[in-house]
């Protein structure tokens, strides 16, 4: 190496501030950005602090080392020499301990700021304001939040990182990017990531989405109940980013690999969420007897959820992607009975009908009444201006020179057979 040294960049301005070491060959940060560590000419593997430069460890290798990383952990170093041979060494744990401990008090700060009393644990953290704006769909309020805050304090990561996500749902995707980005630079997080993950979905841009969203699972701490919940968020970054099939498949396997009776709840809420989407996205192309097949297939994997409201749990997704989890069951029914009349199949639009009301419970059995009601206003009116023969009105318009429009139940799950599994 001609000049084994290392050198530090502000990356807002990309200015050199400092000369940190001299006499390196090899470099590596730790996934949360607090420590470095790097080899020596003098065959040592060295780690330091980067809050306040100070060395925490030194290690001994057998022969000229040159390459050198992490563990996902973080927890250990591993380096390869000249011999090659690879050693692992443990970083001291008091070290890592006393990050972690940092780490988590700061988080149960935010969190104790973000929750309400007897509310549910929420791994998204933000103020309670902030959430209930995002919540509600109050985008802009949320938005001229998080802005004064940042203007407050222009290094809060968090900040940035919540912003970033109301950027996305905003649909401003270079905006949410460079929130993310920033976010990042400021401090790594499991915030950070998520919300660079979903503005490169939306850029369009899904291989590198999937590293972002990849380098979350590093701050889970092992936490399953976090680890999980990416899992479906990376689903639904994905199906957003028009990988239905891909999408999809993650949500099932998820479900069928979880022997968590909660994360397979999410999992079926979450498959209702996207069956719906889809039929939404047929209706659009107004292809209605595709429509009816997904609003079906949310209809039977639907039934545990006749309670009109949804588990705060759940949250976070709507704050992520404003996914709407209310009534997912009443909406489902409904959004058939219309796909079906639509495609002139009034015989299966009785025995949807007919099934809505007799699995209503007691909480929806009043307002499914008034639906029905409705409904059978609108059915009447569309039997009386329809023309004879138009059951065949979806097989004529839904046909399309570009095959990967069609988001049918068959093709979806022929696709999801198909998905290669490399492209993660």
């Amino acid at each position: 190496m001609c000049n084994p040294t290392i050198l530090e960049w502000d990356s807002s301005t990309w200015k050199q501030v400092s000369e940190l070491w001299r006499g390196q060959t090899g470099i590596a940060v730790s996934y949360d950005g607090t420590l470095v560590a790097y080899t020596t000419t003098d065959n040592h593997v060295r780690v330091r602090r980067f809050s306040d430069r100070r060395t925490i460890a030194i290690f001994q290798h057998s022969d000229s080392p040159y390459c050198i990383t992490f563990s996902m952990d973080g927890k250990h170093i591993l380096a390869g020499g000249k011999d090659k041979k690879i050693s692992q060494w443990a970083i001291p744990q008091q070290t890592w301990q006393e990050d972690a401990l940092t780490d988590q008090a700061t988080y149960q700060v935010q969190e104790c700021d973000a929750e309400a009393p007897g509310s549910h644990y929420k791994i998204f953290a933000m103020d309670t304001e902030v959430r209930s704006a995002c919540i509600s769909g109050d985008l802009p309020t949320a938005e001229e939040l998080l802005t004064k805050a940042i203007d407050a304090n222009v290094d809060n990561y968090r900040t940035y990182a919540v912003r970033s996500v109301v950027m996305a749902r905003k649909l401003d995707w270079d905006h949410a990017l460079r929130d993310a980005t920033k976010s990042i630079s400021i401090q790594p997080s499991l915030m950070g990531y998520i919300s660079k993950g979903i503005s490169l979905c939306g850029k369009g841009q899904v291989r590198n989405a999937s590293k972002a969203l990849d380098l979350a699972f590093t701050f889970t701490d092992g936490d399953s109940k976090t680890i999980h919940f990416l899992f479906l968020v990376k689903a639904i970054a994905f199906f957003n980013a028009n990988r239905h099939a891909d999408a999809m498949r993650r949500v099932r396997e998820l479900a069928a690999t979880c022997s968590s009776v909660d994360t397979t709840h999410a999992c079926r809420v979450v498959e209702v969420y996207l069956h719906i989407q889809l039929g939404n996205n047929a209706l659009d192309r107004d292809c209605p007897t595709e429509a009816a097949n997904h609003f079906t297939a949310a209809v039977n994997a639907s039934t545990f959820l006749t309670k009109p409201d949804i588990d705060s749990k759940y949250e976070d997704f709507v704050v992520l992607f404003g996914c709407d989890f209310t009534s997912l069951w009443q909406t489902a029914n409904q959004k058939r009975c219309h796909a079906l009349l639509r495609a002139g199949r009034l015989v299966e639009v009785f025995e949807a009908c007919r099934y809505m009301a007799d699995m209503s419970d007691e909480s929806t059995k009043a307002s499914c009444l008034d639906w029905t009601i409705g409904f059978m206003r609108e059915m009447s009116t569309f039997r009386a201006s329809a023309p004879k023969g138009d059951a065949t009105h979806d097989i004529m318009v839904c046909k399309y020179e570009d095959d990967d429009t069609n988001d049918s139940i068959s093709d979806i799950d022929s696709d999801i057979d198909r998905v290669d599994d490399v492209d993660c």
